[in-house]
């Protein structure tokens, strides 16, 4: 007997498992809240990767690399599937907080795997709607009409 996967699943490339980017440092970095910076952006790279090729995916991965050139992966899987920014963030921030040792970091980075084709989506009755995916293809459309600078999180905003 065969096992066949889900439709959805065979309506991508089966080359592409995961969506990463990584946020690489020239120098050791030893204040927490610009790790946490850079992991925000790059969950709205991820993110906007994944809306773009209209795929989900349940399992996050961050990536840790000390100075000391040691690295870790931690990784935890969604009872549903996301594409949104926010909801990619708070997932990295709690595997980020709960595993990142003491400084200095040289690099993080950030994975969402186990993918699925986004109009293939399973509803659950106990569990609300990914609003965060909502709102994120809106900015998304803005970014795409008028530029990426059109609409920036406050936390990201340089002080001059």
């Amino acid at each position: 007997m065969t096992l066949k996967p889900p439709n959805c699943i065979g309506q991508f490339d089966l080359n592409l498992l995961h969506y990463a980017v990584g946020g690489l440092r020239a120098r050791d970095v030893y204040d927490r809240e610009v790790v946490l910076k850079t992991l925000l952006e790059l969950a709205e790279q991820v993110g906007y990767r994944l809306r773009r090729k209209g795929l989900k995916g349940r399992t996050v991965t961050v990536k840790i690399h000390f100075s000391d050139f040691s690295t870790i992966t931690r990784s935890r899987t969604l009872p549903d599937y996301v594409d949104g920014d926010g909801t990619i963030y708070r997932v990295a921030w709690e595997l980020f907080l709960a595993n990142c040792g003491r400084p200095p970091w040289r690099l993080v980075g950030i994975q969402v795997s186990n993918l699925a084709d986004g109009a293939c989506e399973q509803l659950s009755l106990f569990t609300e709607p990914d609003r965060d995916g909502r709102v994120c293809r809106v900015v998304d459309e803005l970014r795409e009409k008028y530029g990426r600078d059109v609409l920036k999180r406050a936390t990201l905003i340089e002080r001059k």
